[in-house]
């Protein structure tokens, strides 16, 4: 018993000691597993977040739509659908809403008494009936409606001091909310999220310019009509709402709700979340984060075994005389090992704890506030994951008090009579330079010096050259990271597809529209064609969601899209043959000549030949001659418009030509026949939007590798000093002056600091195409490329954490007592 209370004593004056030792072995623990513990837990915390919101606001399972009105008798016949929990009516229509300005007299609770003035706001609103049963709206300020004049306001659009804002609905410029409204004036009485719109994309519309500004949500009873445009459906509280056993059962009450609305015979659209776009942009968002988060803690976890290895090694050695007396006093080896065990395992844990709870509370916290410019409709939830904690823990802890029993193993297999005495220094070798005798000539005193002291000590050197080449990797992996992503949105919507308005239109309408729209809108270019959202499946595995553009004018559509693939330009396909993009190719591992079959809302089944596979970057899509269609559905006709502006439009500076856009897509929704106009600019500024979180993980990477580094070598140069305090004393003895004293020995850390950063650059290239390689999104292919600039940041951003270190050391070095050092044993 008294010999593990010595033990014990002896550690903790060991921590005292060596604290700065045991600091390094805590913040390298600390960081390797709050990093890999907070990018594992990110995506799952996120997706429980969403999950959870979605639930407590009760968003449908199934959205029924129909291009004519559904009655009270259509309700009750979905609701006695097997596998439907509630069914509920809802009414939507878009308006051009005007807003005045008020003063900040009144209240909220009397906003009669408010008064307009200056001038008005005219938005785009989508105004929505307010549901019991589901979609129900998140109150982020205010109250609900009571009144059919009192409304709910979209939070991305209006703030607090609005509350109270009178909004009248522009009945001219919104034919249809005229004829749906039974109210026409609203009093913004509370703001809200909605789980309809996950995403800050509010979706388009045929009013204004082809974009919507925000939502509304008001009580049922300010519409006019009984009849309404959408039954939602929520499915039995028995089946799971997540995974694909919710799928799956959805798939198959869309189905029968499909054959249903056949027998009634309703033309309907049955969507499931699975259609839910900001769902889709949200899932795919995360997906991101999830895909670097197996991969970067690995360099993260060699170079703490390898701190590790170096710290306790010389710790050994400067205690080579305790040892020997503790095994001269009788203790054994275990109980010796135990010091060493217990003050590395100490550290380990305490790194593991701390680090754990510190990366699964504030990585996921960072991204999500990285994606609230998107989304951010409920706060991120914190989630502990017990085999996640036990992982971590048990490699951290295990891998530490391995690497530490292999230290000092070989030190405790000596006598004690020759651990007792001092060690034998290390002697000094010539270094392979000097066999170089026309460059070794011209080299000044510290020049050599720093050379041999470098090559002297093999093992500083291989940890010093490992340790900041991997942190070097870590950042060029940051960029190259960001340099894949971003960008992408560029080659989609300005390369492959040349254009920038999408019109849907009735079908039988396509002439008269394409005829009012070149008198209209003079020196644009259309090119009519149909889309629908089909499924695809091929090889046992299958895709939703996919965009099929078809059409009968392939010369025209050629100069709308660019179809190429590896330089070469793809063959528009023949009837029977389809293009795939790059993501469908991939998911269903298709090639040239593979079949593929397609089946559309109708649930018909085309088959076609795969005739090439096209680049596409954003959204999936197939190409598909409208003769395929004609011959195996019996029916083809174009339903869209694909738009360009004139030339001298498109080859101005990019803010202009989007203005030039936006008011030509606002000319085209007021021609009859067009029923919704689309631009290209607000799906780019979607995804600039959601792509904009790489910069955080640029940034964590930047920081974590930052630290990593300084860690690296503060605690290798800590350990060179304090080998090496003779020495230093004595130059300075001598008469060195301090910056000579520093130059004499941290020169090293920036010679190998710019070595390793170069051996990092080959590293990272590999490390960032394995990353690359796991970031796989549905709907979105990226590049896998780094940009010279990026090979030039992550140098100097490496060098310039060594020469902090540099910094910091000088003052350790003036720390240094010469008389004391002077008195060492040698």
């Amino acid at each position: 018993m008294k010999t593990h209370r010595a033990i014990f004593k002896l550690t903790k004056r060991s921590i005292r000691t060596f604290s700065g030792r045991y600091l390094a072995l805590f913040l390298i623990l600390f960081l390797s597993t709050g990093f890999f513990a907070g990018l594992k837990i990110t995506k799952p915390a996120m997706q429980r977040t969403c999950d959870d919101y979605l639930s407590r606001q009760k968003l449908y399972d199934i959205r029924i739509l129909s291009s004519n009105f559904l009655l009270s008798s259509d309700v009750r016949a979905f609701s006695d659908i097997e596998g439907v929990a509630t069914a509920e009516d809802g009414t939507g229509t878009d308006a051009m809403v005007e807003a005045a300005s008020v003063q900040s007299a009144g209240s909220e609770a009397d906003p009669e008494s408010r008064t307009s003035s200056g001038t008005a706001q005219r938005y785009a609103l989508r105004i929505q009936s307010l549901q019991n049963t589901v979609n129900l709206p998140s109150l982020t300020a205010g109250r609900m409606p009571k009144a059919a004049s009192e409304c709910l306001a979209d939070r991305r659009l209006f703030s607090s001091s609005d509350i109270g804002k009178k909004l009248t609905v522009d009945t001219a410029k919104s034919d249809q909310a005229a004829g749906f409204l039974d109210t026409k004036s609203f009093t913004i009485v509370g703001l809200c999220d909605s789980p309809l719109w996950l995403s800050t994309s509010r979706g388009s519309t045929t009013i204004g310019a082809g974009k919507l500004d925000g939502f509304l949500f008001v009580p049922k009873r300010a519409f006019l009509s009984v009849a309404f445009t959408e039954i939602d459906l929520t499915l039995d509280p028995e089946i799971p709402h997540t995974g694909e056993a919710y799928e799956t059962s959805a798939e198959k009450v869309r189905d029968r709700v499909t054959s249903l609305a056949e027998n009634r015979s309703l033309h309907i659209y049955a969507l499931t979340r699975e259609d839910h776009s900001g769902l889709i942009s949200f899932e795919n968002d995360i997906s991101i984060v999830s895909g670097i988060a197996d991969l970067f803690p690995l360099f993260f976890a060699l170079i703490a075994m390898l701190v590790c290895v170096t710290t306790m090694t010389r710790m050994v050695e400067e205690e080579r005389t305790q040892i020997g007396t503790l095994k001269a006093l009788g203790f054994s080896t275990a109980e010796i090992s135990a010091k060493y065990l217990l003050y590395a395992g100490s550290a380990a844990f305490l790194g593991w704890a701390v680090g754990y709870f510190a990366g699964t509370l504030l990585i996921p916290k960072v991204f999500w506030l990285a994606l609230s410019s998107v989304y951010g409709f409920a706060r991120i939830e914190y989630i502990f994951s017990l085999p996640l904690a036990g992982l971590t823990g048990a490699v951290s802890i295990t891998g530490i008090l391995l690497c530490t029993w292999l230290s000092v193993r070989s030190e405790l297999s000596i006598r004690p009579a020759e651990l007792i005495r001092p060690g034998v220094s290390k002697s000094g070798k010539r270094i392979w330079l000097e066999h170089v005798t026309p460059l070794w000539k011209r080299l000044s005193f510290l020049h050599k010096i720093t050379l041999r002291n470098m090559l002297r000590y093999k093992q500083r050197l291989f940890m010093m050259l490992v340790g900041i080449s991997c942190c070097a990797a870590l950042v060029l992996t940051g960029f190259g990271v960001k340099d894949s992503l971003i960008g992408i949105t560029d080659l989609q919507y300005k390369t492959i597809q040349r254009y920038q308005i999408e019109a849907s239109v009735q079908p039988s309408k396509t002439e008269s529209v394409t005829a009012r729209l070149s008198r209209t809108a003079a020196g644009s270019s259309v090119c009519p064609c149909s889309l629908a959202r089909v499924s695809v499946k091929a090889h046992k595995s299958a895709m939703t969601a996919v965009k099929l553009y078809s059409t009968d004018q392939p010369k025209s559509f050629l100069s709308f899209w660019t179809l190429k693939t590896a330089g070469q330009v793809c063959r528009f396909p023949l009837p029977g043959e389809v293009l795939v993009c790059t993501r469908v190719a991939q998911k269903l591992s298709l090639s040239a000549g593979d079949s593929l079959i397609i089946k559309n809302t109708a649930h018909q089944e085309i088959t076609a030949t795969v005739s090439g596979i096209f680049d596409n970057y954003i959204d999936n899509a197939l190409i598909l001659n409208a003769d395929t269609l004609k011959k195996q559905t019996e029916e083809w006709k174009p339903d869209t418009l694909l738009i360009r502006a004139p030339d001298a439009q498109m080859t101005a500076k990019d803010a202009s030509s989007e203005t030039a856009a936006a008011s030509l897509a606002q000319q085209i929704a007021g021609i009859p026949g067009i029923r919704q106009v689309s631009l290209l600019s607000v799906s780019k500024e979607t995804a600039d939007k959601a792509l904009s979180c790489v910069y955080y993980i640029v940034l964590l990477l930047i920081l974590f590798s930052g630290a990593l580094e300084l860690i690296v070598i503060y605690n290798l140069t800590s350990i060179n000093l304090a080998e090496r305090s003779r020495e230093i004393a004595t130059v300075e003895v001598l008469g060195f002056y301090p910056k000579e004293t520093d130059s004499y020995i941290l020169r090293e850390n920036l010679i190998l600091s710019l070595a390793a950063s170069f051996i990092g650059l080959p590293l990272g290239m590999l490390f960032h195409r394995a990353v690359m390689s796991r970031i796989l999104v549905d709907n979105m292919v990226f590049l896998t490329r780094i940009r010279p600039v990026s090979y030039v940041l992550a140098v100097l951003i490496t060098n310039l954490f060594a020469y902090m270190v540099n910094l910091l050391m000088r003052k350790r070095i003036r720390a240094i007592p010469m008389a004391e050092s002077l008195k060492a044993v040698e």
